[in-house]
Protein backbone atom coordinates (compact mmCIF):
# COMPACT_ATOMS: atom_id res chain seq x y z
CA UNK A 1 0.00 0.00 0.00
CA UNK A 2 1.35 3.71 -1.09
CA UNK A 3 -0.18 5.76 1.66
CA UNK A 4 -1.58 7.44 -1.27
CA UNK A 5 -5.18 7.33 0.32
CA UNK A 6 -4.04 7.96 3.92
CA UNK A 7 -2.34 11.16 1.94
CA UNK A 8 -5.62 12.30 0.41
CA UNK A 9 -7.93 12.00 3.09
CA UNK A 10 -5.67 13.84 5.59
CA UNK A 11 -5.53 16.61 2.48
CA UNK A 12 -9.30 16.60 1.81
CA UNK A 13 -9.81 16.86 6.04
CA UNK A 14 -7.43 19.75 5.88
CA UNK A 15 -9.27 21.17 2.88
CA UNK A 16 -12.81 20.68 3.95
CA UNK A 17 -11.65 22.73 7.70
CA UNK A 18 -10.47 26.06 5.35
CA UNK A 19 -13.81 25.55 2.82
CA UNK A 20 -15.64 25.98 6.24
CA UNK A 21 -13.41 28.77 7.75
CA UNK A 22 -13.56 30.75 4.29
CA UNK A 23 -17.56 30.00 3.61
CA UNK A 24 -18.29 31.83 6.45
CA UNK A 25 -15.57 34.42 5.94
CA UNK A 26 -15.49 34.74 1.98
CA UNK A 27 -18.15 32.50 -0.24
CA UNK A 28 -16.31 33.42 -2.83
CA UNK A 29 -12.80 32.48 -2.03
CA UNK A 30 -14.26 29.04 -1.55
CA UNK A 31 -16.04 28.43 -4.67
CA UNK A 32 -12.19 29.34 -5.94
CA UNK A 33 -11.08 26.62 -3.47
CA UNK A 34 -13.39 24.24 -3.87
CA UNK A 35 -12.54 24.50 -7.48
CA UNK A 36 -8.66 23.59 -6.87
CA UNK A 37 -9.44 20.41 -4.49
CA UNK A 38 -11.61 18.87 -6.92
CA UNK A 39 -8.70 19.39 -9.72
CA UNK A 40 -6.23 18.08 -7.82
CA UNK A 41 -7.97 15.17 -6.47
CA UNK A 42 -8.82 14.07 -10.07
CA UNK A 43 -4.66 14.69 -10.44
CA UNK A 44 -4.28 12.40 -7.61
CA UNK A 45 -6.95 9.92 -9.36
CA UNK A 46 -5.01 9.80 -12.94
CA UNK A 47 -1.85 9.26 -10.98
CA UNK A 48 -3.02 6.10 -8.85
CA UNK A 49 -4.92 4.79 -11.77
CA UNK A 50 -1.61 5.03 -14.67
CA UNK A 51 -0.16 1.94 -13.47
CA UNK A 52 -3.19 0.10 -13.79
CA UNK A 53 -4.29 1.60 -17.30
CA UNK A 54 -0.68 0.57 -18.42
CA UNK A 55 -1.15 -3.16 -17.27
CA UNK A 56 -4.98 -3.15 -18.35
CA UNK A 57 -3.50 -2.13 -22.34
CA UNK A 58 -0.30 -4.40 -22.00
CA UNK A 59 -2.90 -7.37 -21.50
CA UNK A 60 -5.54 -6.20 -24.28
CA UNK A 61 -2.77 -5.75 -26.68
CA UNK A 62 -1.15 -8.87 -26.07
CA UNK A 63 -4.88 -10.89 -26.11
CA UNK A 64 -5.42 -9.04 -29.73
CA UNK A 65 -8.67 -6.94 -28.27
CA UNK A 66 -6.83 -4.05 -28.23
CA UNK A 67 -10.00 -2.12 -30.33
CA UNK A 68 -12.28 -3.61 -27.49
CA UNK A 69 -9.94 -2.69 -24.54
CA UNK A 70 -9.45 0.85 -25.94
CA UNK A 71 -13.10 1.40 -26.49
CA UNK A 72 -13.84 0.26 -22.66
CA UNK A 73 -11.28 2.44 -21.55
CA UNK A 74 -12.19 5.41 -23.15
CA UNK A 75 -15.92 4.52 -21.78
CA UNK A 76 -14.59 4.03 -18.34
CA UNK A 77 -12.82 8.08 -18.49
CA UNK A 78 -15.96 9.34 -20.01
CA UNK A 79 -18.24 8.04 -16.58
CA UNK A 80 -15.60 8.95 -14.44
CA UNK A 81 -14.53 12.46 -15.70
CA UNK A 82 -18.62 12.88 -16.10
CA UNK A 83 -19.39 12.33 -12.65
CA UNK A 84 -16.35 14.03 -11.24
CA UNK A 85 -17.39 17.09 -13.10
CA UNK A 86 -20.92 16.70 -12.53
CA UNK A 87 -19.95 16.45 -8.83
CA UNK A 88 -18.45 19.34 -8.78
CA UNK A 89 -20.77 21.41 -10.52
CA UNK A 90 -23.11 20.00 -7.99
CA UNK A 91 -20.86 20.98 -5.21
CA UNK A 92 -21.20 24.67 -6.51
CA UNK A 93 -24.81 24.77 -6.49
CA UNK A 94 -24.94 24.51 -9.98
CA UNK A 95 -27.52 21.65 -10.94
CA UNK A 96 -28.71 22.66 -14.23
CA UNK A 97 -24.93 22.72 -15.54
CA UNK A 98 -24.56 19.03 -13.69
CA UNK A 99 -27.33 17.63 -15.77
CA UNK A 100 -26.28 19.25 -19.20
CA UNK A 101 -22.86 17.67 -18.02
CA UNK A 102 -24.11 13.86 -17.35
CA UNK A 103 -26.58 14.09 -20.67
CA UNK A 104 -23.49 15.57 -22.94
CA UNK A 105 -21.66 12.29 -21.03
CA UNK A 106 -24.49 10.11 -21.82
CA UNK A 107 -24.15 11.09 -25.41
CA UNK A 108 -20.81 10.13 -25.72
CA UNK A 109 -20.96 7.37 -24.79
CA UNK A 110 -23.70 6.38 -27.21
CA UNK A 111 -21.54 7.91 -29.90
CA UNK A 112 -18.81 5.62 -28.50
CA UNK A 113 -21.00 2.12 -28.81
CA UNK A 114 -22.25 2.94 -32.18
CA UNK A 115 -19.53 0.60 -34.38
CA UNK A 116 -20.37 -1.95 -32.00
CA UNK A 117 -24.01 -1.39 -32.87
CA UNK A 118 -22.93 -1.84 -36.45
CA UNK A 119 -20.94 -5.08 -35.74
CA UNK A 120 -23.26 -6.64 -34.23
CA UNK A 121 -26.29 -5.77 -36.31
CA UNK A 122 -23.68 -7.38 -38.81
CA UNK A 123 -23.30 -10.55 -37.71
CA UNK A 124 -27.15 -10.79 -37.01
CA UNK A 125 -27.56 -10.87 -40.41
CA UNK A 126 -25.17 -13.08 -41.55
CA UNK A 127 -26.74 -15.98 -38.32
CA UNK A 128 -29.77 -14.75 -40.20
CA UNK A 129 -28.63 -14.98 -43.97
CA UNK A 130 -29.69 -11.63 -44.65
Amino acid sequence: MSGLLFKVCGVAIVSLALLLTLKGMKSDTAMFVRAIISVSAVAAVIGALSPALTFARTQLDASGSAGYGETMLKALGITYLTFICSSVCRDCGEVSVASGVEAVGKAELILLSLPFLKQILQVMGELLGA
